[in-house]
């Protein structure tokens, strides 16, 4: 008896919450958080990102969910609502269309024109932890005192393009605290016939 008077009571509240109320607490729409904040993995990754690092978002879209744009799938930020907040992104978008080479290429080519006066540096073909091809760059973009800098590995896992970087103002993000925050990262060829439907 004790244990139907406590569902009635937790069910009764939750149908006098606002509708949203609950929903504000997750933070994504079908979002399913990694035991371990810090890290994301699925079929064709795994990237562990380090403390400092709080997660703020987090969701996995199959492949079909994927668009011919990067969509945010995990955020990560350093020093939150501070003036000198990093983030980290995990970014994937739908790429079966060719080489790195060719997403790298693209990748520039759709970010120039989106942040005022982007400038590509550093740019450097890689491996990842595991061996996994990548290109490694630094994008400086902004003006004055609202510079910022962005750090990147790139790959193709032959169904996606895949970027992780950490953004931060110039002087508070260098080269060596980029791979400090980024070097943790294996991928491989994503198995999309084991995708479930």
């Amino acid at each position: 008896m004790n244990k139907t008077f406590i569902a009635v009571a937790a069910l009764l509240a939750m149908s006098i919450l606002p509708a949203g109320a609950l929903r504000a607490q997750v933070p994504a729409p079908s979002a399913t958080p990694a035991p371990d904040p810090h890290v994301y993995e699925d079929l064709g990754m795994r990237v562990r990102v380090p403390s400092p690092a709080v997660l703020v978002g987090y969701r996995r879209l199959p492949l079909k969910a994927l668009g011919d744009d990067p969509a945010t799938i995990a955020a990560w930020v350093i020093d939150p609502g501070k003036e000198d907040m990093q983030t980290v992104q995990l970014q994937m978008e739908a790429y079966n269309a060719g080489p790195l080479e060719g997403f790298e290429s693209t990748f520039e080519d759709e970010t120039r024109p989106q942040l005022e006066g982007a400038l590509v540096k550093d740019k450097a073909q890689v491996t990842l932890k595991n061996g996994m091809p990548a290109y490694w760059l630094s994008i400086t973009f902004g003006s004055g005192f609202d510079s910022k800098k962005t750090y990147a590995y790139i790959w193709v896992d032959g169904s996606r393009g895949v970027i992780l970087s950490i953004t931060g103002r110039i002087g508070e993000i260098d080269a060596a605290k980029a791979h400090a925050m980024l070097d943790d990262v294996e991928a491989v060829r994503y198995p999309a016939e084991r995708e479930a439907p």
